[in-house]
């Protein structure tokens, strides 16, 4: 294999060599599970926050790892790549390899030497001869240090024409009421475009949905005073504007931004290397409570949203490797991504998002849009689990977006007994949990659903049903835990696949057995655990705690409200079933309008937001927006 020493920076330049990905480093604010970054041995000490491996004689680093290891694969098929190179920046002597692993093959050496690596003058190894054959499998180096040394930093190369004009980037944040959180965005994105070797051709705009707020005065940030029309109302506007200002790729991200910046500059890259000008990618989700383990990697809507992926154990190659060479055609029928990190093609965004105000805007604009989606390992944010965020609003916007994805768009019909199904199943799942203000809220979006579109032309912000919901919400709010930590009561055991179980699935959890709310058990839930159906069977009580152990709420079986519900539900499904296909029509017409830039431009008066004039904003409205 042929060697070069140069200096070749990290991105674009005149030798015409760019970075497909750079060496990503645990990150003390991010994610700290080491075997997700680097593995080592005990004569090597990762200093992540200057970006350093320290090395002995006899110290060994493997990035065969979910975020540095290169899925070659996916970049050869889906990218015009021109040879390919691995940089090695630091200073010491190694025996360095450089692995292929490719799937039903025994794993190949395909580079291997010894090196001395001038800490003045990084080093360039030529691995073109992966990309032979098509290109398939994980790459990642090995590095066996024969002294002191130090590793600064690598990267996965290939070449572009030097006069390559680098298309524009905008990264769309919008954010409502949570200033800490996206200053502290805003100040790491301003960091990284400052020193990006492609920060020059990206620019990050804040759609700030509330009060203004105080932001870096740089070229690189531009904030936008918006309505409050959710996240919906917040990126279409960013859209509007990337689409206005020439940007030809858009990425959406959370305010908060829970991801490395190397994600940035990977997607950076392989939407401009991309063969399919419809080229997306769509970033992972990966929960805070198990930061090693994957939350999402992609989705698919099908009657529900079903996470792909979901519980791979991040730090173990072997489950790293099989998640990267399961393939997902990138035009899977239902394939969409979370907005946490979502980057396409503007000139293909042909719908804008659909004014669900939150909840589904996603989904919609992945389905309705002609992208060719993709995942890619280390691209992915960290967030809070969605389990901690459900409340009566929640599942009322939830079970709106399902609803109105089978009416409007045309690859997602499914027949009125099918898509009532999905409302009975957010019923059985509200009612088995003795969650009556949810199940009363689910009732509320299916009667909604069934207003038509231009129910949702009127109300892009919901704000009078924000406001209906949070005022039937009351033992499903948060209260101060003032009487000690009260023990769990189990009278029998359910057990997991027990007939007891089969039982309360068939009684809804005990719903219909005579005195069941006087012998059944007391249980104790963290709010992680709510999405979880196996703690509550057999239970007529159910305590849910915060993780902090500082709030709760408590909820009972009560066969009054639950018989009550379910009547309204099936006279709902009737009228439901009656409406049908009108209801589909209307949507099926409706839909492009309501996802135009001019109904946006509309609903958003930009004329007033240039001007740099918001809506106010009530306390009520801060208290009860979902983030």
């Amino acid at each position: 294999m042929k060697s070069l020493n140069t200096t070749t920076p990290t991105g674009t330049g005149a030798n015409g060599l760019v970075a497909l990905q750079n060496l990503v480093f645990p990150d003390i604010s991010i994610c700290t599970e080491q075997d997700l970054y680097l593995r080592t041995n005990n004569r090597c000490t990762i200093a992540p926050e200057r970006g350093e491996v320290h090395f002995t004689a006899g110290g060994t680093v493997d990035t065969s790892t979910y975020f540095n290891a290169l899925n070659i694969g996916k970049w050869n098929s889906a990218c015009h790549l021109d040879g390919l190179f691995l940089r090695l920046e630091g200073g010491g002597k190694y025996e360095v390899r450089v692995w292929l692993a490719r799937p039903g093959r025994s794993w190949d050496v395909i580079f291997w030497q010894i090196l001395d690596l001038p800490q003045a003058s990084p080093f360039l190894a030529d691995i073109s001869a992966c990309l032979q054959g098509g290109g398939e499998g994980l790459l990642f180096y090995t590095l066996r240090a024969l002294g002191a040394g130090i590793l600064t930093g690598s990267a996965f190369l290939t070449r572009v024409p030097v006069a390559h004009e680098w298309p524009r980037m905008a990264i769309c944040v919008t954010t409502f009421a949570r200033e800490r959180q996206v200053r502290h965005t805003a100040r790491r994105l301003q960091a990284h475009l400052t020193t990006s070797p492609l920060g020059k051709f990206s620019h990050l705009f804040v759609v700030n949905n509330g009060q203004p707020i105080t932001l870096p005065t740089t070229p690189h940030v531009t904030q936008l005073a918006n309505p409050n029309l959710g996240g919906a109302g917040g990126f279409a506007r960013a859209l509007i504007e990337a689409r206005k200002r020439g940007f030809r790729h858009c990425l959406f991200m959370d305010d908060d931004a829970a991801v490395h910046m190397e994600s940035i500059h990977r997607a950076h890259v392989f939407l401009t290397l991309a063969r399919d000008p419809k080229t997306a990618l769509a970033g992972a989700m990966i929960t805070n409570d198990d930061k090693w383990r994957m939350w999402e990697n992609g989705a698919i809507f099908d009657h529900r949203c079903i996470p792909q992926f979901q519980g791979t154990d991040l730090r173990d190659f072997a489950q790293v490797f099989e998640m990267e060479q399961t393939p997902t055609p990138p035009r899977q029928r239902g394939l969409y991504g979370g907005w946490w990190f979502f980057a396409f093609p503007v000139d293909h965004a042909t719908h804008h998002p659909f004014p669900f105000f939150v909840r589904g805007d996603d989904v919609s604009f992945s389905l309705a849009n002609p992208f060719a989606i993709h995942s890619l390992n280390g691209i992915a944010s960290f967030q809070d689990s969605f389990a901690g965020k459900e409340s009566p609003l929640v599942w009322y916007l939830d079970l709106r977006s399902h609803m109105v994805h089978h009416l409007a768009l045309a690859n997602m019909r499914s027949g009125p007994f099918r898509i009532a199904a999905i409302a009975w199943w957010f019923l059985s799942r509200t009612l088995s949990k003795f969650h009556y203000e949810s199940a009363e809220a689910v009732l509320m979006a299916w009667a909604d659903a069934m207003q038509g579109p231009e129910f949702f032309a009127r109300n892009p912000g919901a704000g009078q049903r924000r406001l209906e919901i949070a005022a039937l919400t009351r033992r499903e709010r948060w209260r101060r835990i003032t009487r000690g930590d009260q023990p769990e009561r189990h009278r029998f055991d359910v057990g997991d696949r027990s007939w007891r179980q089969h039982l309360f699935r068939l009684t809804a959890n005990g719903h219909l057995l005579p005195f069941f709310a006087r012998w059944g058990n007391h249980v104790v839930i963290s709010v992680s655990r709510r999405w979880d159906m196996h703690p509550i069977w057999g239970a007529c009580e159910i305590r849910v705690v915060n993780d902090a152990q500082s709030g709760e709420y408590r909820v009972r079986q009560s066969k009054a409200r639950f018989f009550g519900i379910l009547l309204r539900g099936l006279l709902l499904n009737i009228r439901f079933v009656m409406r049908y296909r009108r209801l589909l029509a209307s949507y099926r017409h409706a839909y492009p309008r309501l996802t135009s830039a001019r109904f946006w431009e509309d609903a958003l008066d930009l004329d007033r937001a240039k001007a740099g004039e918001a809506r106010p904003t009530t306390c009520r409205e801060k208290a009860e927006t979902p983030q």
